[in-house]
Formats: structure tokens, C-alpha cells, sequence
């Protein structure tokens, strides 16, 4: 009896293999008149000819020259000092959102008054964005969040990670 079980399952294991074996898509998958010749990927494909965006890593400088200077006599060589803006990642305080431009503006003027930080004007389509402060850290601007919503009344202003202006200042040798 064991033997006859052995033999069927033999037999069953010779016709399954065999069956697969003479398959027209075997392990090789297709034949070949069903190939296809054009290559699957272009190895020749180069990212760096796409036109379209780009990403740049590194900060934008803007020199900051001073409008019709003149040479000044008697500066020591050591002692120039030379100031660049650069945008970096850091973070705001957005105090207000809107679309009409009119009011806007006027919280605008009003915020100026207000803060010793910069305040921004910010256009992302449809609404207009007042931003404060040019914070580095999240901590110095959570500080500039509490002092809008305690001192003066924005108690809706939020923190919002954005690019940043910083001066730089190099000391020429």
C-alpha cells in the first residue's frame, strides 16, 4: 500500500513537472517572436538635462552696498566691516490671514508699530499673511508668539517655519 502511494505520488510529481517544462512561457517567460526589441528603461538618461525646477541647498546672499558712498580717509584695513543678508530656514509668527489687501495693510501699519521685530507682508494665493520676526530657533519664536497673544492682543498668532533674512557681518582682514 506504502509502495503504491509512493509511485502515484512519483507519477503525479513527473507529470507536474513535465507539464510546466513544455509550457510556452516557462521559467524564460516569453518566446521569441512575442519579445519586445525597445529597451525597458534608457540607460542613457541623464536627470541633470530636465528642464524645470531646481533645488538649491545652499543660502541666497544679497550684498547690501550703500548708495552713492564715497571713499572715507583714514580707515584702518582691519577695521572694515562688511554686512550680507542671508535667507535661511527659521520661523515666524503669523498673526494674521486674510484677502482683503485693504485691511491688510492698515494691521500692517499697525503691527509695525508694535513689534521691534520686522514685520512681512506674505502673498500665498488667495490670502495675504502677516508674519513677525526672523527667529533661527523654534524657541525664540514660541517667546515672540506669547509676547503677541499677552502684549498686544494677537491672541490667534501662530508659529510657521519659513525662510528667514540674517545679517552676516565678515570682518575683512
Amino acid at each position: 500500500m506504502i509502495k503504491n502511494i509512493s509511485v502515484y505520488v512519483s507519477v503525479l510529481i513527473f507529470v507536474l513537472f513535465s507539464g510546466c517544462a513544455s509550457s510556452k512561457l516557462g521559467w524564460q517567460g516569453q518566446s521569441d517572436s512575442d519579445k519586445d526589441d525597445s529597451p525597458r528603461y534608457v540607460e542613457d538618461f541623464d536627470p541633470k538635462m530636465l528642464a524645470g525646477d531646481e533645488v538649491t541647498v545652499t543660502p541666497v546672499l544679497d550684498k547690501n552696498p550703500v548708495a552713492n558712498a564715497e571713499p572715507v580717509s583714514g580707515i584702518q584695513a582691519g577695521n572694515i566691516n562688511s554686512e550680507t543678508a542671508a535667507q535661511v530656514m527659521g520661523y515666524r509668527i503669523q498673526i494674521m490671514i486674510g484677502k482683503n489687501k485693504a485691511a491688510i495693510d492698515e494691521e500692517h501699519q499697525k503691527a509695525m508699530f508694535k513689534f521691534d521685530a520686522p514685520v512681512y507682508v506674505e502673498f500665498l494665493s488667495p490670502n495675504y499673511k502677516i508674519r513677525v520676526g526672523d527667529c533661527l530657533t523654534r524657541h525664540e519664536a514660541d517667546k515672540l508668539r506669547r509676547i503677541a497673544a499677552n502684549r498686544h492682543h494677537y491672541t490667534g498668532a501662530w508659529v510657521v517655519r519659513c525662510m528667514v533674512n540674517r545679517k552676516i557681518t565678515n570682518n575683512a582682514p
